[in-house]
């Protein structure tokens, strides 16, 4: 699970990092820009879950 979870934090970063590229917003067409914003939410989402149940598992804060 934690790999799993290493998984998802690496998307969000890497997402965030197009997201934040002005050229990539810029030339982008619409969809293609608001597809990238649900899986930025999607990968942040994820990360929250598993975070969530790997502390649950473990029981304590990573």
């Amino acid at each position: 699970m934690q790999k799993e979870l290493d998984n998802a934090q690496n998307m969000v970063v890497r997402t965030q990092a197009k997201l934040d590229n002005q050229s990539f917003t810029a030339r982008a067409p619409q969809a293609v820009v608001d597809a990238e914003r649900e899986k930025l939410a999607k990968y942040q989402e994820l990360a929250v879950k598993l975070e969530q149940s790997l502390k649950a598992l473990h029981g304590y804060d990573l």
